[in-house]
């Protein structure tokens, strides 16, 4: 069983390949677009000179029926789950009161997984495991999911340090934590936050975009989203997001 996204991936045993490559984060594609990522250079220049007929991806349809049942599952589970809590610190005046500020973070990190699960769920599972080629949102949607889903990852691993650092306070430095944890400060830190998860993702505006990768560069579908700056470009944003990536991966193990 292999699913593959727009770009062919090598051939299971060959390095580079992989079995089961879900859709890459907007570095993870950047990297594996241009050859920086675990497989070589060549994928990026053999789409760009193949056929139109090698971007064609034969999924079988078990694996599509699996995915899809695996990604509605936890998009119902996460999309009630994560309403209700939002509804509940919302409405609840009771919770807000008895929680000082909890409910500011527990709201904001339902917030961004909420987006996650209604901005980039339904396009993965449309144009990554049933409709590999051509892109169906345009040029706009495709620098715009990008931007959407790094921004909504940033500020749900970012709350969740947060929520982390508020817990730590109000436990070893209660006292502190009174003087600290103010709602006002709480309001000011929050909205820091998805200030920063949007700068963050804002290179994903400028290095993704749509390219026709058919033969004669024109068909219609042979359109994919993809990087569409150069090497050099791609290593400037490494290195200025290379600190936030590496937290994330902390934050979420």
């Amino acid at each position: 069983m292999r699913l593959n996204s727009s770009v062919p991936q090598g051939a299971p045993g060959e390095p580079g390949a992989q079995p089961f490559p879900w859709p890459q984060s907007g570095l993870e594609a950047m990297l594996l677009a241009l050859g920086l990522g675990n497989g070589s250079g060549n994928t990026s220049e053999s789409v760009l000179a193949a056929p139109n007929s090698d971007l064609d991806v034969n999924t079988d349809i078990y694996s599509k029926v699996l995915v899809t049942t695996i990604y509605l599952a936890l998009f119902v589970v996460g999309t009630v789950g994560n309403s209700v809590t939002a509804f509940t610190l919302a409405r609840k005046k009771s919770l807000q009161s008895l929680q000082s500020t909890v409910h500011y973070h527990l709201g904001s990190l339902a917030l961004s997984d909420l987006l996650i699960l209604l901005l980039a769920m339904p396009v993965e599972l449309y144009n990554f495991i049933w409709v590999h080629h051509p892109w169906a949102f345009g040029d706009a949607g495709c620098r715009g999911y990008y931007f959407l889903r790094d921004a909504c990852t940033y500020a749900t691993a970012l709350n969740v340090a947060s929520l982390s650092v508020e817990r730590y306070l109000a436990i070893c430095h209660p006292f502190k934590a009174k003087t600290l944890m103010s709602r006002s400060r709480t309001k000011k830190f929050i909205s820091a936050i998805w200030l920063a998860s949007g700068l963050l993702a804002v290179p994903m505006l400028f290095t993704m975009g749509l390219q026709n990768r058919s033969a004669d560069g024109q068909h219609p579908g042979g359109l994919v989203c993809t990087p569409i700056v150069d090497t050099a470009t791609v290593k400037v944003v490494i290195q200025l997001r290379g600190p936030f990536d590496s937290t994330l991966v902390i934050v979420h193990q």
